[in-house]
Order: structure tokens, then sequence, then C-alpha cells
């Protein structure tokens, strides 16, 4: 999809330049819509000096939008 955005192309003309058919580029593009706007997203966690089960406290605080907030804490 990424090369297809790049290309300035239409669709059609993408698929003829690269052997594609269209029906094919359709599934695939909708597909990786569908996966993209799942609502999730990677998330990658820092290095800490202790693993949390060997800290005596920690605070953790997940912003997740529209003001929803979760936070964890061990005291």
């Amino acid at each position: 999809m990424e090369e297809y955005r790049q290309s300035n192309c239409t669709q059609a003309a993408f698929c003829r330049e690269n052997e594609l058919s269209l029906a094919t580029f359709n599934k695939w593009s909708h597909r990786l819509k569908c996966e993209s706007s799942s609502g999730f997203i990677a998330v990658t966690p820092q290095e800490t000096t202790a693993r949390v089960e060997e800290a005596a406290t920690f605070h953790i605080r997940l912003t997740l939008g529209d003001g929803v907030v979760l936070e964890l804490s061990k005291s």
C-alpha cells in the first residue's frame, strides 16, 4: 500500500503497472484498513532498573483518550 500511495497513480493504473488484479488490490486495501483501525496501538515498554515484582512501589498511568485514564499503583 505504501508503494501505491507514493506512486500517485490511480488504483487501476497501479494494478496494471504491477500486474495485480484490481479486485485483489481492493481486498487487501480493505483488509489492511480494517486492521489499522482496530483501536489498538503497539506499546513498547521502556527499560527499567527493577522488575515490577521486585519493586517496593510503583505507579503506572495510562491515558487512553476521550478522557479515560487507567492508573495502577502498588504501595
